[in-house]
């Protein structure tokens, strides 16, 4: 069963850096070179520089960014800087944000996890590539500690831990605004009889990675390679609720570059799957909607795909599951990028990038960037799951939970 426990968090002093928003980033994998820069500029005490530290010309095995990461927590911590909670505590963990003229709320909150392999009650629902993996674990390596959340939902039919960990209208402890200033607000919670009805809960619960895979099968390497038990066996999470309201997910479109281009062709090869429309790009996100629908961008062509039949699928995969075969992102990758653009999946880093806004494709098409914007509809959590319990992987970039967890309210030290 999965095993939740407090911790004692490490975390930026207030009586030090009382704007937290000057120092909190988004996640590693989010952080382009641009952005990078701006937050060497906004703060001597940017997150960045133990997340994602610059390479340096001059880096070797004994000085890189690894280890002036390491170097960079040590002196934060003796000019207290950072601080531990004297402590042990479960931390609730509020994001409100708005997409167009909604306001969301997501509520999860942030503990320790017990690090077992996949399958059981802890289940992965996409598929990981390597260097991300090396990246994460030369830093994990180094430093000995978890600097960065991995993003899981857990099963809570009742919504018994909400209820549990809810703050009502406590102050929190922790208030910082993103990059698109969206509130992240942290309480903590330390009475021992809520800890242990929470992980009551947990312990009927099934556990599913949303975002973070990498960082989590980094964790599991890390364990295996230290043996024993300590605080390497334990990894930081932060936990929602699968149903809860708040819980958003966009699509993450595709990019195509770098294949033999015939539009004539390719039209021909997708008729064999698809009903095929040619459209005007007014209302484009509108026309998306619907079940087994994309659109195929080119400079000088907009499709509109629908699939005819989706029992083509039972043929192409018959040895994955029903679920799988049915998704719109499994449906896109086998029908329009392997069978018909011709992409070898097993190189498909050379021909596929990923776009969550449909300006940024549209754009990247009109500039001949890219050759083919591929547009298609979020993934929903009930496929997550769904997928997740029949012990299937999406392929990589299937989901787009929004907002990111963001870097700086909380470390785990594995070395204490």
């Amino acid at each position: 069963m999965p095993e939740i426990r407090p911790f004692r968090a490490i975390r930026y002093n207030q009586e030090k850096i009382p704007d937290l928003t000057q120092v909190v980033t988004q996640p590693y994998d989010k952080i382009n070179p641009d952005l990078q820069d701006r937050y060497y500029r906004r703060s001597p005490y940017s997150y960045v520089r133990l997340i994602l530290g610059k390479i340096e010309p001059s880096d070797d095995d004994r000085n890189n960014r690894y280890t002036r990461a390491k170097k960079t927590f040590e002196d934060w911590c003796k000019g207290r800087v950072l601080i531990q909670d004297p402590e042990p505590g479960l931390y609730p963990y509020h994001q409100e944000f708005q997409i167009g003229d909604k306001t969301y709320l997501r509520r999860g909150f942030i503990g320790i996890l017990r690090l077992e392999e996949f399958g059981g009650k802890i289940l992965p629902h996409e598929r990981t590539l390597s260097k991300p993996k090396e990246d994460r674990l030369k830093l994990l390596q180094t430093t000995m500690k978890n600097f960065e959340t991995v993003f899981m939902l857990y099963t809570d039919p009742e919504h018994k831990v909400s209820s549990l960990l809810d703050p009502e209208d406590s102050p929190p402890l922790i208030e910082a605004k993103d990059d698109f200033n969206f509130s992240h607000r942290l309480w903590k919670v330390t009475d021992p009889e809520i800890i242990r009805a929470v992980q009551a809960v947990f312990a009927d619960s099934t556990l599913f990675v949303a975002d973070g895979h990498h960082r989590y099968e980094t964790s599991l390497n890390l364990m295996k390679e230290i043996g024993g038990e300590g605080p390497h066996s334990f990894r930081q999470i932060t936990f929602v609720d699968i149903e809860d309201p708040g819980l958003i997910i966009l699509p993450t479109h595709r990019l195509i570059f770098n294949i033999e281009f015939d539009l004539e062709r390719i039209k021909a090869n997708l008729s064999q799957f698809f009903m095929v429309q040619e459209i005007d790009r007014s209302g484009i996100e509108a026309r998306l909607k619907g079940r087994h629908r994309f659109i195929l961008l080119t400079r000088d062509s907009t499709l509109l795909l629908e699939l005819k039949d989706e029992k083509v699928m039972d043929r192409i995969l018959p040895d994955r599951s029903e679920v799988y075969r049915r998704l719109d992102v499994t449906i896109l990758h086998s029908l329009v990028i392997e069978k018909t653009l011709g992409v070898n999946p097993e190189r498909i880093e050379d021909h596929v990038r990923y776009a969550r806004e449909i300006e940024k494709v549209l754009s990247s098409i009109d500039s001949e960037e890219f050759q083919i914007g591929l547009l298609l509809n979020p993934t929903t959590a009930e496929e997550v799951k769904a997928v997740a319990s029949v012990n299937e992987r999406m392929p990589q970039k299937s989901t787009d939970f929004f907002p990111k967890m963001i870097s700086g309210l909380t470390i785990y030290d594995l070395a204490s």
